[in-house]
């Protein structure tokens, strides 16, 4: 049997097959390190094969090693030719090595709008305080009023994880007058809701009603809620906005808008 490092190899290479591979499959099931070594490994391998002019290296190794052999067959008479065929052989495999490596490390990954959303859409966790608090136009009403009660209801729905609840309350509480003092964080916990549950375009409404400054985090979900709908130029003027700001979101547009170029 191959050590493991060939079995990697030849895993990556679709070249292992039989006992071997039934084996190898079965300890990256039960083994999360390894397939997780496996995996990195597999990527080099595979980034190698594609890395621009490896191919033309890799004839060119190909030839010297074919060279290599039948000098090594007259070693005994010409040492030096042998040695040398042995040390260009290996510069070249450290050439071909390097030009991968190198194509590997700055390769610029390419996520779809879709998937850059995903990975950086994380909404609070909790409806704030801002929102549960009385505002000002508020005074005369009673903790235990229907609005209240409702606005209790949507901040359940939406710390429990339930943001289809949260929205649908958020909707009539916006229809009452007494949402006036909360229309701000009404709407921003109901573009947020939006997000989560499919709705982009709903989103950018719901965002576009609250005024520019407040809260701080509207241009960033609001970028989020276009490049979510497919308005990616919206969206890329949006992240660049953000990232010449002092956002605490500033340093994760400037990621997005370099994958949006």
């Amino acid at each position: 049997m191959a050590d493991i490092r060939e079995q990697i190899e030849l895993f990556a290479l679709g070249r292992l097959s039989g006992n071997d591979l039934e084996a190898f499959e079965a300890r990256l099931a039960a083994d999360p390190d390894f397939a997780a070594e496996v995996a990195r490994e597999v990527e080099l391998i595979q980034a190698i094969r594609l890395a621009p002019g490896v191919d033309a290296l890799r004839s060119q190794l190909e030839i010297i090693e074919k060279e290599a052999g039948e000098g090594a067959e007259t070693a005994n008479k010409k040492p030096g030719r042998a040695i040398s065929f042995r040390l260009l052989f290996a510069a070249a495999a450290a050439v071909m090595l390097c030009v991968a490596a190198i194509w590997f490390f700055n390769r610029t990954p390419s996520m779809t709008a879709q998937e850059l959303f995903a990975a950086h859409f994380q909404p609070p966790a909790t409806m704030s305080a801002q929102v549960t608090g009385r505002g000002a136009e508020d005074t005369t009403q009673t903790p235990d009023a229907p609005f209240f009660s409702l606005l209790e209801a949507a901040e359940q729905d939406y710390n429990k994880g339930n943001p289809a609840g949260a929205l649908e309350k958020i909707a009539r509480l916006q229809a009452l007058p007494e949402s006036s003092g909360f229309s701000d964080r009404l709407a921003f916990y109901a573009g947020l809701a939006c997000l989560q549950t499919g709705k982009p375009e709903q989103a950018i409404r719901e965002f576009e009603k609250i005024r520019e400054d407040y809260p701080s985090e509207k241009p960033w979900y609001l970028a989020l809620a276009r490049l979510n709908a497919g308005q990616t130029a919206e969206a890329k003027a949006g992240f660049q906005q953000i990232s010449g700001s002092k956002s605490p979101f500033a340093r994760e547009a400037a990621v997005i808008f370099e994958q949006l170029k």
